[in-house]
């Protein structure tokens, strides 16, 4: 309710792919520093330069990525937080295998429901009488 369903998806994107991210950072840093303690000791190849500028270069590339994407996360919750607070209305019925999301909180309907109100009490989704 009040929240586009492609920003409900785009978050779970987000959230499934920064594990991801943070293991290129986490490979890129490891080869850098394995590296540049060769690189310390004697100098290094044609073909470890070429590996320590790539790593260098996906070491930019992940820090960057994962700075959006912990900002995009944080500007959907917080979409997501604001419509928090809307109520749904049933005038008539609501029936089984219908998807309510108010906020964070999502519920499936198991069976049909007639003039209420549903509302968002935190982590839950509430009913209430038709008010």
């Amino acid at each position: 309710m009040g929240v586009d369903p492609h920003l409900r998806e785009r978050l779970k994107f987000l959230k499934t792919d920064l594990p991801n991210m943070e293991e290129g950072l986490l490979k890129s840093n490891q080869a850098i520093s394995l590296l540049n303690k060769l690189k310390a000791v004697s100098e290094l190849s044609e073909e470890k330069r070429e590996i320590l500028a790539k790593s260098t270069r996906a070491r930019f590339f992940y820090e960057n990525k994962m700075m959006e994407y912990k900002k995009e996360i944080a500007e959907i919750e917080e979409k997501l937080q604001q419509s928090a607070h809307g109520k749904i209305k049933v005038f008539n019925s609501i029936y089984p295998g219908v998807r309510v999301a108010i906020g964070n909180s999502m519920v499936y309907i198991k069976q049909e429901t007639q003039y209420c109100t549903l509302y968002s009490d935190g982590a839950d989704i509430r009913f209430g009488p038709l008010g």
